[in-house]
C-alpha cells in the first residue's frame, strides 16, 4: 500500500512537470512570434524611412526640397487611407509646423535649405498639429530623431540656409 501511494505521488509530480514544460513551450512560441513581428515592423519602417532620409542634407536646392515635400505629401495620403493616419510625416519649416502644400509654397527658388529629422529643439510648445485625430505634439518631439512608434519617421525640419 505504501508503494502504491508513493507511485501515485511520483506519477502526479511527473504530470505536473509535463504540464509546466508544455506551458513553457507555448509561452516561448508566443514570444518568438511577437519578436519576429517586431523585426518585420522595424525592417518595414527602415525601408519606409529611406525614401525620406536619402533626401536629407545641409545645402539642398529648392527643387530638391520640393521633391521631398511631394514625396511626403504622397506618403501622407497613403498613410491616411491605409493606416488611419499612422505614418503621417509632419514638416517643421523654419520653426513653423506646416502642411506639405504650404511648405511647398514657402520654398523659394534660388534659396538653399537644410533638411534633417526633427530634434527636440525644432518644435515649439505652441506647435500642435492634429491630423485625423493623430496629434503631433511636444511629447513626440522629445524622442530622438523624431521617430514615431515602431521606428517610422514622424517629422522633418526644413531650415533656410
Amino acid at each position: 500500500m505504501e508503494n502504491a501511494s508513493k507511485a501515485l505521488i511520483i506519477a502526479g509530480a511527473i504530470l505536473i512537470s509535463i504540464m509546466i514544460i508544455g506551458l513553457g513551450v507555448v509561452i516561448l512560441n508566443n514570444v518568438s512570434d511577437v519578436i519576429k513581428g517586431a523585426n518585420v515592423d522595424t525592417e518595414a519602417a527602415q525601408a519606409n524611412n529611406e525614401k525620406f532620409v536619402s533626401n536629407f542634407g545641409n545645402n539642398l536646392s529648392a527643387a530638391e526640397v520640393k521633391s521631398l515635400i511631394n514625396t511626403i505629401r504622397a506618403n501622407n495620403i497613403t498613410a491616411d487611407n491605409e493606416k488611419g493616419g499612422l505614418g503621417t510625416i509632419f514638416i517643421v519649416f523654419d520653426d513653423t509646423t506646416l502642411e506639405p502644400s504650404a511648405a511647398s509654397k514657402k520654398t523659394q527658388n534660388g534659396r538653399r535649405y537644410q533638411v534633417e529629422a526633427l530634434n527636440d529643439k525644432s518644435l515649439k510648445e505652441n506647435d500642435f498639429v492634429k491630423d485625423n485625430g493623430n496629434a503631433f505634439d511636444k511629447d513626440n518631439a522629445t524622442q530622438s530623431a523624431a521617430y514615431y512608434y515602431n521606428g517610422f519617421l514622424r517629422a522633418i525640419t526644413i531650415t533656410t540656409v
